[in-house]
């Protein structure tokens, strides 16, 4: 086991044996919070057939294991007042427990279990399948979020990134034992894991509990399947006629990808145009002035090798376009470095303030920390995102603002 030296933020790094990657945070926390992240999502599902294995894993884990009953799963840390989750976005699975302080030894016992042995029976599958399937379809059935997912299917045409998290009604319907056991072995292995852990808890005593009880998680054979790159496909304007009240916008543009010093001018540029903050430049332009829409919010997306950045209005269908013109006049507003320094400062300002507030969510900073290890980047701390983030200039965020103008940009309407 590779331990790494404590961090002065009681923050300890450190690899077992098997290759799974450990970090654990001393926090003076009521709960603690540990789980895994399984660096496999939808992006690595390449054939049809096989789109929303990862997620329709993420569901059947918590069914019955080799070991024990669904009964055990569901009761496992319920019992003592915590909770199991999971989610899978495009590249990564995260399985994790928040749970009442003394119960570490119960909870990275359970998720090890549900990880590795899994039972995947058909009976077990056929019930969850209809769960997955009401899932996908409330999706369908809320145009504001199915205009993500097709404005994906275009927007990575050709790629894995393209298709829904969730898969296809036909995928969905047909998969087996088999195919959930093969995907688990192929991704579920330790060098493609993190273990993470925030709480009171002594880092090393952390430590100690994981390497006995995840030592056991295989390592493969090494044949991970590389992902490849989407190519970036010729802007487009479409519009996809669903019979809703409003007409659902998405305007994108590719943006950098994960790896890139970039990402934090993008990520205070879409925090500028169109953030939580009521003060946004969209919000006010096209809300408090205009009372043209209800929601305006921009949303970055880095991954491993690429990037989007995607901006959302719902407005009425005769509005459309007067939002389009207002949503690139203030981008050009941004590109043409007419924000005062003033204003540049102020919005550099709510932006790491909105950091520090987010970190006082604990479920979500024990989740940023497992996160970040599973992509090669440092623990973070408040003041990080200040430190990004204070050097951006004018000049930087102009050139941002460029790439969300035509011709780069595409956009696609429901209505």
């Amino acid at each position: 086991m590779d331990r790494a030296q404590m961090n002065p933020d009681d923050t300890l790094q450190a690899t077992l044996t098997n290759g799974l990657k450990v970090i654990a945070r001393r926090a003076m926390t009521a709960a603690e919070y540990c789980g895994v992240f399984i660096n496999a999502g939808s992006r690595d599902e390449t054939e049809p057939r096989l789109f929303g294995t990862a997620h329709f894993i993420e569901h059947t884990i918590f069914k019955s294991t080799l070991n024990h009953p669904s009964s055990y799963v569901i009761n496992r840390m319920e019992e003592i007042g915590g909770e199991l989750n999971a989610y899978t976005t495009k590249e990564e699975t995260a399985v994790y427990s928040i749970f009442p302080e003394g119960h570490l030894d119960r909870a990275v016992s359970l998720i090890t279990e549900l990880i590795t042995s899994a039972a995947f029976r058909a009976d077990e599958l056929d019930n969850e399948r209809e769960v997955v399937l009401d899932e996908a379809s409330s999706y369908r059935d809320n145009p504001s979020e199915a205009v993500y997912d097709d404005f994906d299917e275009l927007f990575f045409k050709g790629n894995p990134m393209a298709h829904n998290i969730l898969g296809t009604t036909r995928s969905i319907r047909n998969f087996t034992t088999q195919n959930c056991i093969d995907f688990r072995d192929r991704f579920y292995i330790a060098p493609n894991m993190v273990f993470f852990y925030m709480g009171p808890a002594i880092p090393d005593k952390v430590l100690e509990i994981v390497n006995r009880e995840m030592s056991q998680i295989k390592t493969g054979d090494g044949n991970v399947p590389p992902r490849v790159a989407p190519s970036i496909v010729a802007p487009f304007d479409k519009i996809i006629k669903t019979g809703s009240h409003q007409a659902h916008n998405l305007i994108g543009a590719p943006v950098c990808s994960r790896d890139s010093d970039q990402k934090y001018a993008f990520s205070l540029l879409a925090n500028i145009l169109a953030g939580p903050g009521m003060n946004s430049l969209l919000n006010v332009a096209l809300r408090e002035k205009n009372g043209l829409v209800y929601t305006v919010e921009a949303s970055p997306s880095f991954y491993s090798d690429c990037g989007q950045m995607t901006i959302y209005y719902g407005c009425d269908k005769k509005d459309s376009d007067r939002c389009r013109d207002l949503v690139y006049g203030e981008i050009e507003r941004v590109a043409g470095k007419k924000l005062s320094a003033d204003d540049l400062s102020r919005f550099k300002r709510q932006l790491a303030g909105q950091a520090r507030v987010g970190l006082d969510n604990h479920e979500q900073e024990a989740l940023t920390l497992g996160r970040r290890l599973l992509h090669g980047f440092a623990p973070t701390s408040p003041g990080d995102i200040q430190r990004h983030i204070d050097p951006i200039t004018a000049d930087e965020l102009a050139a941002c603002a460029s790439q969300l103008l035509p011709p780069f940009t595409s956009r696609l309407r429901m209505e």
